[in-house]
């Protein structure tokens, strides 16, 4: 499955700290690409507008907050994620699913002869992130149970605003994105492309959120939760079917961390054979905070270049899973995220944002080791070694090689902060 790349022109978006203009879209490429099934949402020129930040107060310090307000414990998972499953067959064209997996040599080599790595290629849906998986699950879910609504509502700084905007269209639905000032332009422009409004507002996530749930309180509109939804996980979760059933034998799964959605989803997908390692950005760790300490732990937002997992407080269902099965979590800094895109665009021609790079990077900075199987001891790896005979060798010899999936989360990245990473 090839990615489908939109070319999207915003007239008067001269800015991304955010001036008011205005775009047309162009709704008839992006129609003709999908083959006129997307229903009856009206294609209506887009207002892209910011608000004053003056009526709220940014996050301010790092506070411990109550004990978990989520548990997992009463939800049939399974159940869910089938029912999943099912609800996104009939649109996995439209999103361009399932997503590739691929053997990455560069990565392998890495790691000597003790494991095969895989790359679960995210990037290449339609929006260029899982997000969008999420998104259609939860409105396919709500209009399922009756919910009468107009137009979905959504905060986002880029990847999720896109899931929205798609499924929403797909469905024949308006959508209203709020994104912080500041917001790339690419992704603003891609926002728009997929058929949403746009408003620009806030310095940070937090701010937009406090509005777009503001908004989403109007009749006929639902707010989607980027992460903090039992159908949203559900959906996300897909990724970790596709997974086992590309690779059955997998024996661990590394993916980043923003507010838990795509994690929480994995952990309650696979089986407790298969390891499932977190990654977040060092400058908001909010999520290895709170595995540290069994209880939400929010911390104020900073810039990183992984804004896509730059999420000041997880959410306590993926963090209750998370608990359950002891994941490990790890932190890598700025250096290393941007190291991770100059690799995998410089060995595998892979463009990857930084939030989608994570995994990678706390591989290439050491910090998932060891990576070999408990069973295989020194003196296995030794003897493997010296004979030379890791792959060929026969049945009675052979060491058991790991096999581990890094999930490549999305792909996008502006040009500018590209550039950074490949300097």
């Amino acid at each position: 499955m090839q990615a489908t790349a939109f070319g999207v022109s915003v007239a008067g978006l001269t800015s991304q700290t955010g001036l008011h203009c205005s775009s047309g879209r162009p709704r008839s490429g992006f129609l003709h690409r999908f083959g006129g099934r997307l229903g009856t949402a009206q294609m209506e020129p887009t207002r892209i507008t910011t608000t004053s930040t003056s009526m709220l107060q940014p996050l301010s310090g790092r506070n411990r907050l109550r004990l978990l307000s989520a548990s997992s414990d009463n939800i049939d998972w399974d159940k869910k994620i089938n029912q999943a499953v099912d609800r996104l067959e009939p649109y996995n064209e439209l999103l361009g699913l399932p997503t590739p997996l691929v053997y990455s040599r560069f990565l392998s080599e890495a790691l000597d002869f003790n494991a095969d790595c895989y790359l679960k290629l995210e990037n290449f849906t339609k929006t260029k992130s899982f997000k969008c998986r999420g998104a259609l699950h939860f409105l396919l879910h709500a209009l399922e149970q009756g919910a009468s609504f107009e137009r979905a509502v959504a905060v986002s700084a880029g990847n999720h605003s896109q899931g929205v905007a798609l499924a929403a269209t797909l469905l024949g639905k308006k959508s209203l994105i709020v994104m912080p000032e500041g917001t790339d332009v690419e992704k603003v422009a891609r926002t728009d492309a997929f058929g949403a409004e746009v408003i620009l507002h806030g310095s940070s996530l937090a701010e937009a959120a406090e509005l777009a749930k503001k908004l989403a309180s109007e009749p006929g509109e639902l707010f989607v939760h980027p992460f903090d939804e039992e159908e949203v996980l559900a959906g996300q979760a897909t990724v970790g079917r596709e997974i086992l059933e590309a690779l059955p034998d997998v024996d661990k799964i590394v993916a980043p961390i923003g507010g838990g959605g795509l994690f929480g989803g994995l952990c309650a997908a696979v089986p407790e054979s298969v390891e499932v390692i977190g990654v977040q950005t060092k400058a908001m760790p909010s999520f290895y905070n709170s595995m540290r300490e069994s209880q939400i732990e929010e911390v104020p937002a900073k810039k990183t270049i992984a804004a896509g997992i730059a999420v000041s407080r997880p959410t306590g269902l993926a963090v209750d899973l998370a608990l359950k099965r002891k994941t490990p979590v790890h932190t890598v800094n700025e250096s290393q995220i941007k190291q991770a895109v100059k690799q995998l665009f410089e060995e595998s021609c892979l463009k990857v944002e930084g939030a989608g790079a994570v995994g990678v990077a706390a591989l290439l900075a050491g910090k998932l080791d060891p990576v070999v199987s408990p069973e295989i001891t020194k003196l296995d790896i030794d003897a493997a070694a010296k004979s030379n005979s890791m792959r060929n060798a026969d049945d009675s010899n052979e060491v058991k090689r790991t096999k581990i999936v890094f999930v490549v989360s999305g792909g996008n990245i502006g040009p500018d902060m590209f550039s950074e990473c490949l300097t």
